[in-house]
């Protein structure tokens, strides 16, 4: 300090004065002491850029915002460097704005600010808030945003400038201009917001909508940015104009970049129609069913794309599968009441004096009906103890409300015995005796030296597909060898099944620990014992290799193995009966929370049977051409097979 008071020359005074300040700023600080060595400095060398900082750090250190806004103007008319000199203005501003509440000078400093430096992303926006708080400036404001939007060069940045810079546009009645910045704005960061904006500034025009989104797509493709979403929205409004060609061009690109925008997916299925691409369309929303109907049911109208697979199937010569189509468009409420009775109201002719088709005989049966996901050694269990089921299970006609007097005689003609044996043969089993009850929910059957076909007395009231699709389920399961299901269901047909197989491997399922199961699989294995003879235990040493070499079955294997019984029956069903809603009707009487849900037509029916794991399957089923070439060879198809 003693140095600096003594000092005479220019540069001691700077070079001293300088450390005299930084000394006296430490703590405790003697602000006085600093900022008589500044003034002294300054005195010294009138101008000079860090003494003048240094200045005015502790004007505001001290509070003193008047002393320091002159240090800052000093600063900022010497200062050679544009960032000081910038900095300089930017910190003037605030402190015109804040401190000392002189709005007056804010404006004059920023736009001084702007005179140095056009550019400065920082003096713009202030320029820009401070407009807005004082005299409002539209105009002025609205070349200020364009001005951030041009510099700042970070997207999210620049879009927000734009959508602000739109915003007022709208409010001053230019939407040229409006659309413009919204364009530029959706260009770099293209949300669903903004794709609503620029709807929204030609609502109920959509060619203006097409217009603004084509202008949005070329942006993007300027800027190397493709986006799913707005190739997507182009080509929909492409799609409602009727701009076929170019929809299926806009769309497809949009699904390759984004296979999960569902909307486009079927949009482009309805473009493809209209452009000779029905294959590709059919395949299109085939896929949005199969394996998982989640896609289609995502959609808005989930009833709007099953008419385009309708249309698409139909264009593809499948008038067959067109019809299951229409059939879910029913469900789904897609069509008026006229059109669903109609659907309703249809009936096969049958030729009564033509011989039945044994066209669903157990090796088709499990070959072309039963799912794939089956347990294929449960299933050849099953067949190897058939012929058995009189002896494994006995139930007592009586106690299904069946007396002398229900048996329906053969020579009565009862329709209902023509829709029978018709199944019967069909499915390749002998023709059962059949009985009318009120003791049984849904028909079924009873092994007995002959079997029995125990009808609920309800089901004649039904309309006839309902009656087939029904009395089909009983015969399938005679047809599998798995009539026992019905009376031995869950840990009872695991240990029938388990006890089947210990007839030739005796430790077959040791290793199951729940002490009650192993116990129902001994028992079983005696029963079995006493009911299955020569033949059918030559069937189970066949499967000797396998059994020894396969894990026993768990209870969830043999409950898979149950619904893909059931499965079976309504695939089965339909092909006796090519009638998806009957079929549909029966798979709901299975289900009384499916029925509840589904008792009116509507978009929630459909995604109540789609999501079903037996309606949803079935539904799938009938569209498939296997199932059409079943239908061809039962005689169940409603027109030419194509």
């Amino acid at each position: 300090r003693a140095a600096f008071e003594r000092a005479r020359s220019t540069q001691a005074i700077v070079q001293l004065g300088g450390e005299v300040a930084r000394v006296a700023s430490l703590d405790p600080p003697d602000r006085v002491l600093a900022i008589e060595a500044l003034r002294r400095v300054l005195a010294a060398t009138p101008g000079h850029a860090a003494t003048l900082r240094a200045l005015v750090d502790q004007y505001v250190a001290q509070g003193v915002w008047g002393e320091a806004s002159l240090a800052l103007e000093t600063l900022a008319s010497k200062a050679q460097d544009p960032r000081a000199k910038l900095a300089a203005l930017l910190q003037l501003a605030q402190l015109y704005a804040g401190s000392l509440r002189r709005p007056s000078e804010v404006e004059r400093v920023l736009r001084t600010a702007l005179d140095a430096d056009p550019t400065s992303l920082e003096a713009l926006r202030r320029l820009v808030s401070h407009l807005r708080e004082t005299s409002g400036g539209g105009d002025e404001i609205r070349t200020l945003l364009a001005r951030i939007a041009e510099v700042d060069t970070r997207p999210e940045a620049k879009a927000l400038a734009l959508d602000d810079l739109a915003t007022l546009h709208v409010g001053s009645g230019d939407v040229p201009a409006a659309e413009h910045a919204l364009v530029e704005s959706m260009a770099q960061v293209p949300t669903a917001a903004r794709i609503a904006r620029i709807m929204a500034l030609h609502t109920g025009t959509p060619a203006d909508q097409a217009r603004a989104m084509s202008a949005v797509v070329e942006r993007q493709q300027e800027l190397d940015r493709p986006d799913a979403a707005s190739l997507a929205a182009l080509g929909q409004l492409e799609t409602s104009l009727g701009r076929w060609p170019d929809a299926v061009s806009h769309l497809r690109i949009a699904i390759t970049l984004a296979p999960a925008l569902h909307e486009a997916r079927a949009a482009l299925a309805r473009a493809l129609v209209r452009t000779r691409g029905a294959a590709d369309a059919m395949a299109m929303v085939v896929q949005m069913i199969t394996p998982d109907a989640a896609p289609l049911l995502s959609l808005g109208d989930p009833a709007a794309a099953l008419a385009t697979l309708e249309s698409a199937l139909e264009a593809e010569g499948r008038v067959e599968e067109a019809t299951v189509a229409r059939e879910l468009r029913a469900v789904g409420g897609g069509l008026d009441d006229g059109a669903h009775v109609a659907l309703r109201a249809r009936r096969i002719v049958v030729d009564p004096s033509a011989p039945v088709p044994i066209a669903l005989d157990p090796v088709t049966l499990r070959g072309g009906v039963v799912p794939q996901d089956m347990p294929p050694m449960l299933l050849a269990l099953a067949a190897a103890i058939a012929g058995a089921e009189a002896k494994l299970v006995r139930v007592d006609l009586q106690e299904l409300g069946v007396g002398p007097r229900d048996r329906v005689l053969p020579a009565s003609g009862h329709p209902l015995l023509l829709l029978v044996y018709r199944l019967a043969t069909m499915l390749g089993v002998a023709r059962p005796e059949v009985a009318l009850s009120t003791g049984v929910a849904r028909p079924r059957v009873v092994m007995k030296d002959v079997p029995w076909l125990v009808v609920p007395e309800a089901l004649l009231e039904q309309s006839e597909p309902v009656q087939t699709a029904s009395l089909a389920a009983p015969l399938v399961r005679v047809a599998l060898a798995v009539p026992w299901l019905e009376d031995f269901p869950s840990a009872y047909a695991h240990a029938v099944l388990c006890g089947a197989a210990r007839q030739v491997v005796p430790g077959f399922a040791s290793e199951i620990v729940e002490a009650d199961q192993q116990d129902l699989i001994e028992d079983f294995t005696k029963r079995v014992s006493r009911a299955i003879g020569r033949k059918q235990k030559k069937a189970l040493a066949e499967l000797v290799p396998t059994l020894s070499e396969m894990a026993a079955p768990t209870l969830r294997d043999v409950a898979a193995f149950e619904q893909a019984v059931v499965r079976t029956e309504l695939r089965a069903a339909f092909v006796t009966t090519g009638d998806l809603l009957a079929t549909l009707d029966v798979a709901r009487a299975l289900d009384t929370e499916l029925a509840r849900v589904t008792a009116s037509v509507g978009v929630h029916a459909l995604a109540a049977t789609l999501a079903h794991p037996l309606a949803g399957d079935v539904s799938r089923f009938a569209l498939s051409q296997a199932a059409t070439a079943l239908r061809w060879r039962a005689g169940t198809l409603w027109g030419r097979p194509a």
